[in-house]
């Protein structure tokens, strides 16, 4: 089952300047900044979202189990001109765990196992935050992350 593909470029035009207090999210940020201090703010939350409906609705109770993930790394048109991932800390927000994923330096997407990325019934994933921990430096250009596809699967 696919559950999110995305295309996404980080960079200096992002606003890191954002609190929800109470919130699992803001839990997440406040204990990663407590581990990864210098590296707390660079995040891309990832919500899980339905076509139909509310995510609260009995049709989507079961838990989203993240298993894998795929991950084509830099900028599809010129791979050496922005920084790369190196390494991702991933936060799953309603249950507090985390996963470490450490990525290949490479233009071609590769597939990674996710470890702690499962929810339950009682608190089923709705949201990843991903915060880049590590990055391999661009050769050239500008000081941006470039992520061309990030899609999580769920074993069936």
């Amino acid at each position: 089952m696919v559950l999110v593909g995305v295309s996404h470029r980080l960079g200096d035009n992002t606003n890191d300047n954002l609190t929800l207090p109470g919130t699992g999210s803001q839990n997440a940020t406040d204990a990663l900044s407590k581990s990864f201090p210098d590296q707390a703010n660079g995040t891309s939350p990832i919500v899980l979202h339905v076509s139909n409906g509310k995510l609260t609705d009995s049709k989507y109770a079961d838990a989203v189990n993240i298993d894998k993930l795929i991950l084509r790394n830099g900028s599809s048109d010129n791979y050496s001109a922005t920084n790369r991932v190196e390494q991702m800390h991933l936060v799953f927000v309603e249950t507090g765990q985390t996963a470490d994923v450490n990525v290949q330096d490479s233009p071609d997407p590769k597939t990674y196992t996710v470890k702690n990325g499962h929810g339950s019934a009682r608190r089923p994933l709705h949201t990843i935050q991903i915060f880049i921990t590590k990055q391999y430096p661009a050769l050239q250009g500008v000081n941006q992350v470039a992520i061309t596809e990030l899609t999580f699967f769920q074993k069936k």
